[in-house]
């Protein structure tokens, strides 16, 4: 266990990427079965979310290498991104020529997109790409029965995964099945690739390209910076369960302002205090005017107290929650092998662990309040990546924030905020990136097996 939270120590130390020379000891490298043509190898991803504001990717088998691992993938050979782990849900990944795809205005793994410096395959709709599966199902808008491919040369399955996980919500989505994503680098020129998550940005992880067999890094050193630091959390924070609330701790900033009037003094109580204060702080603007712009400043921050508030809970796991810590409603004891072992990694952050068991089933056999908790987290932090876009692209200027004497905050700003929250919106969030990024969405999905 101290060499997990030393190594999660030192990769978070390396979060720009700026790593001096990699050797393949720095590098996640996935199982394998097979061999030549027929060699598949297999990345399987979970999610931690209090590790950063929207999470963090963990790959099994790399616990060492604690968060956002920097993935090995050998050219020319089949891989296998699993999903299918219920922490993966509202986190599809992407890939990209750098951080962040389409949300870094970089250019994504597609069938009709040249990988840069490489060959010229946008014509012929032959360029590396992801392939999108569900219960090892190819995902199309239209399935092609006499080729075995979807209908129209250019769709890879993308639009249909994203749809799987922004409808229904979250028991759905883990009903649904077994969410993968295959990848063949084939590009001699591609040195090194990002993957990302499709709805929150700031999730990049970088991925080492090595040549065919001998497994030599085509790009021992950071060609692409990744453009940020991942986010490191200090002792509050991580025993609140929080993300960016410490400046808070005592809630100086909020005066006299009581928010819990019994006067306990716990550790629950003194966390949703500062929840609260960021909140009450932040919301405070100077303005300019103009009434969306204001709406957007003033709605990050109520979001951002909804995704703590949260994730207080889910922390602090009381046992009113009936839950255990597995969050997907299995007992610890059935864990085992790398799962255990990442459980064991959360542990050390700060996680309780127990064998009690997510008990408040209903008659589909979910868990209504814990579910409840995972769509305001991921839910929100969407919304909060769409304002902030939407505040980059209409060139909005930092708000200041101002003293509460000086407060020119809307009442109407507030209790819309106040009713977002009880609204679970996974359905706009795939309105979000219809809106920004890509063509609107299909009006039917099918999916096919194909011969892997």
């Amino acid at each position: 266990m101290t060499k997990m939270i030393a190594a999660l120590v030192g990769v978070l130390a390396l979060a720009t990427g700026a790593r001096a020379q990699y050797t393949l000891e720095d590098l996640c490298l996935a199982d394998c079965v097979g061999t030549g043509v027929n060699k598949v190898c297999t990345f399987k991803f979970q999610i931690d979310i209090f590790a950063g504001e929207t999470g963090y990717f963990l790959v099994e088998g790399c616990e060492d290498m604690g968060y956002q691992p920097t993935l090995g993938m050998e050219a020319n050979v089949k891989y296998v991104f699993d999903q299918t782990n219920t922490t993966n849900w509202f986190h599809p990944l992407g890939f990209a020529y750098g951080p962040d795809g389409v949300y870094g205005d970089n250019l994504e793994l597609e069938k009709g997109v040249d990988p840069p410096g490489g060959t010229t395959c946008n014509e012929t709709l032959s360029c590396q790409y992801p392939q999108y599966k569900l219960n090892g199902d190819i995902l199309c808008d239209e399935y092609d029965e006499l080729t075995g491919l979807c209908a129209d040369e250019e769709d890879f399955g993308l639009d249909q995964y994203e749809g799987v996980w922004f409808s229904g919500g979250r028991d759905d989505w883990i009903d649904a099945g077994n969410f993968t994503v295959e990848v063949t680098i084939t590009d001699d020129a591609t040195k090194e690739i990002f993957s990302f998550c499709h709805i929150h940005n700031f999730m990049s992880f970088r991925i080492k390209i090595l040549d065919t067999d001998t497994l030599a890094i085509r790009a021992p050193t950071d060609e692409i910076p990744l453009g940020y630091e991942y986010d490191e959390l200090d002792e509050f924070d991580l025993a609140c369960g929080t993300f960016n609330v410490s400046e808070y701790q005592g809630h100086e900033q909020c005066g006299d302002h009581v928010f819990h009037c019994n006067g306990d003094a716990n550790t629950f109580n003194e966390c949703m205090a500062a929840i609260n204060c960021k909140m009450m702080t932040e919301m405070r603007t100077t303005g300019n005017g103009d009434a969306t712009q204001e709406f957007m400043y003033q709605m990050i921050a109520h979001h951002q107290n909804a995704v703590n508030m949260a994730k207080i809970l889910l922390h602090f796991n009381p046992g009113s929650l009936k839950c255990g810590t597995s969050y997907d409603g299995r007992r610890l004891s059935e864990l085992d092998g790398p799962e255990l072992a990442l459980a064991q990694l959360a542990a050390a952050n700060g996680r309780h662990l127990d064998d009690s068991f997510c008990n408040d089933d209903n008659n589909d056999g979910g868990t209504p309040a814990v579910t409840l908790l995972w769509e305001i987290i991921n839910g929100q932090n969407q919304q909060i990546t769409f304002m902030r876009s939407w505040l980059e692209d209409n060139l909005v200027p930092a708000y200041d924030y101002c003293a509460s004497e000086e407060s020119n905050s809307t009442l109407v700003a507030v209790l819309v905020g106040c009713l977002a929250v009880l609204i679970v919106v996974p359905i706009a969030g795939y309105l979000v990136y219809k809106y920004k990024f890509r063509k609107s969405a299909p009006t039917s999905t099918t999916a096919k097996t194909t011969s892997v």
